[in-house]
Formats: structure tokens, sequence, C-alpha cells
């Protein structure tokens, strides 16, 4: 679900032109009932949250709006405990890669 909402809320920040006052008028409306009433329109987030984020911003502006391409794979472990490989992509060139319990904690990893 929370993979959802984020693209959600992604795919309208993009469509709204990178407006953060159009976002902060929807994620009010989700979140009306848990905002600080001291954030005030000034107060920017942090673009870059980690480095995943920080290097599809990059291949986006150095790649002509390509999209890094990720491919992961369980490698081991148990049921209750597996580890993923992912490996990060540009252009069918490998950028990184990273191991991690989850797939989408390994796609982070492949880009620290």
């Amino acid at each position: 679900m929370s993979s959802a909402f984020e693209a959600v809320v992604g795919a309208y920040y993009l469509d709204s032109d990178r407006n953060l006052t159009e976002l902060r008028l929807i994620m009010t409306y989700f979140f009306d009932a848990v905002l600080s009433p001291e954030l005030s329109p000034e107060d920017e987030p942090p673009i870059y949250v980690d480095a995943k984020n920080q290097f599809q911003v990059w291949v986006q502006a150095n790649f002509n709006s390509l999209l890094p391409h990720y491919v992961t794979d369980r490698i081991g472990g148990p049921d209750h405990a597996p580890e993923y490989l992912a490996k990060v992509f540009v252009a069918q060139k490998i950028y990184g890669e990273g191991k991690a319990s989850g797939k989408k904690e390994a796609e982070k990893k492949s880009r620290s």
C-alpha cells in the first residue's frame, strides 16, 4: 500500500510541474489530522531522501530522462530471512549493486 501511495503522490507532484504548493494541498487533504501546526509553506522538505532517489535524479539529468533499471534476485537465506542482490543499470551499463534482506533495501544499497 505504501508503494502505491508513494507512486500516486509522486505522479501528482510531477503532474503539477513539481509545484510544492499544489503537493501540500493534497497532502493536507490526506494528513490534515496529523500535520503539525508549526509547518509553514516556507518549510521545504529534503529533495534527496536516499541514495536511490539521488541517483535517479542524477540519471534523469545526465541521460536525457532515462530511468535506472534495477534487477533484483534472491541469492540465498532461509524463507524467514532471505537475502537479495540488486543491480542498477543505466543504458545497459551496471552502476552498482547492493545486498539486503529486502528487495527495496537492496535497491537502495545498490547506489549508497
